[in-house]
């Protein structure tokens, strides 16, 4: 069976895509443009972090429910869309224009994740400032684990905890915790 499927046009900007969540027998339909640059198409490291996930509740079928998730820049949601059909409370987040196509997809995908419990909202978030470049992918990092790990625990997911199919030395998957004080 594939993981991933490519389905039809249906507009003359938009086709839908099939995600499979093997471990709950669901798949995830999600809306993406036929071209363009942010918002608009399925990344791969969304599919890498999704099968990490699903990985995870297959070895723990308890690993996402209940737990409460915000998902960062979500773009078309399949990260937060595959934690929510996993039985997570999940608050998806991107820039204003990006809320259309990202609540498209929420709503189509609505039955599969209430069927497993989950929860799948769409926030407008715009973070960061845009007009200060960080020429560096290194003080990018180590700007963020700074600013970061005095109130969350950071961990490294180590490669052969992911998906094997969806998982290379390059891929920095990170899981964050809040610090109980």
């Amino acid at each position: 069976m594939s993981h991933l499927k490519k389905l039809s046009v249906i507009s003359n900007d938009l086709f839908p895509r099939e995600i499979d969540i093997e471990v709950c027998l669901k798949t995830l339909k999600i809306y993406q443009k036929i071209e363009g640059d942010v918002n608009c198409v399925v990344w791969d490291a969304s599919l890498v972090l999704a099968k990490y996930l699903e990985t995870m509740s297959s070895q723990k079928s308890e690993f996402l429910s209940g737990i409460k998730v915000l998902e960062l820049g979500s773009g078309l949601g399949v990260v937060g869309l595959t934690a929510a059909t996993l039985g997570a409370q999940v608050t998806l987040t991107d820039l204003p224009e990006a809320l259309s196509l990202l609540r498209l997809n929420i709503n189509e995908n609505k039955q599969k994740i209430s069927s497993m419990g989950g929860y799948a909202i769409a926030e407008s978030l715009v973070w960061g400032d845009n007009s200060s470049e960080l020429v560096k992918e290194k003080r990018l990092w180590e700007s963020f684990y700074e600013k970061i790990s005095d109130h969350f625990l950071m961990e490294k997911i180590p490669e052969e905890q992911q998906h094997t199919n969806f998982r290379s030395p390059d891929i920095i998957l990170i899981k964050i915790n809040k610090k109980k004080y």
